[in-house]
C-alpha cells in the first residue's frame, strides 16, 4: 500500500495519488524520497568469490583470440597496401580481333563498316541560340533609364533597350517609380 503524503505546495494531507487533487502538483519525486528502499548490501572482501582455474583459463583464451584477431587484421591491411594493384583490381577486358571472332560476326561487322563508309559524314547544323537570361531590377530612388543602362551595360545610350523590354514604360521613360520592377535584357555580345 502506498504511503499517504501531504502536498508541499498547498498542505493538503492524506494524498494517496501522485497528483495533488487540490493544486495538481506532481508528487512522484516526493513519493520516491519518502518511500523506503532496500539498501544494497556491500559484500566484505572475504565474501567475494575468488577466480578459479577455469575462470582464469577462459579469460586467457578470450585474450588470446582477441590478440590473434587484431594481428590478423593488421597483417591483412599491410598486405593490401603493399601488394601490386593487379592482384586485387579486376582485370581489364581485352579487345578481340576480327580473326578471333566467328565468321558470322566478322561478316556482320564488315557490313556495318561498309555502311558507315558509304554514308556521307555531315556536320550537324549550327544554330545560334537565342539570348536568354534577362533579369529583373528593382528601381531605387533617383534612378533613371540612362543611369540603369550605364550601370548594367557600361553605356548610358543603350537605355532604349531597357525601355523596349518594358512596355509599361511607354510614354513615361523619365518617370520611374521607386520599387518598380524592370526587366533588363542581356546584350547579344554576352550571349555567346
Amino acid at each position: 500500500m502506498s504511503q499517504k503524503l501531504t502536498c508541499p505546495v498547498c498542505d493538503r494531507p492524506e494524498i494517496t495519488d501522485n497528483i495533488c487533487p487540490n493544486c495538481e502538483t506532481d508528487l512522484t519525486f516526493v513519493r520516491l524520497l519518502t518511500e523506503k528502499k532496500p539498501v544494497a548490501v556491500i559484500p566484505k572482501p572475504e565474501q567475494i568469490p575468488q577466480p578459479t582455474i577455469t575462470n582464469k583459463f577462459t579469460s586467457g583464451v578470450v585474450i588470446l583470440i582477441l590478440i590473434m584477431g587484431i594481428s590478423l587484421g593488421a597483417v591483412s591491411s599491410w598486405l593490401f597496401l603493399k601488394l601490386p594493384s593487379s592482384i586485387y583490381e579486376p582485370a581489364q577486358s581485352t579487345a578481340i580481333s576480327p580473326s578471333q571472332t566467328s565468321p558470322q560476326k566478322a561478316s556482320a561487322n564488315k557490313r556495318i563498316d561498309d555502311l558507315l563508309a558509304k554514308t556521307p559524314q555531315t556536320k550537324p547544323p549550327t544554330v545560334k541560340a537565342k539570348c536568354t537570361g534577362d533579369f529583373r531590377y528593382k528601381v531605387r530612388r533617383g534612378d533613371h533609364l540612362w543611369l540603369i543602362a550605364e550601370r548594367f551595360y557600361g553605356k548610358g545610350k543603350l537605355w532604349k533597350r531597357i525601355a523596349k523590354a518594358n512596355p509599361v514604360l511607354e510614354k513615361r521613360q523619365n518617370n520611374l517609380i521607386e520599387r518598380e520592377i524592370l526587366i533588363i535584357p542581356n546584350l547579344e555580345e554576352n550571349c555567346r
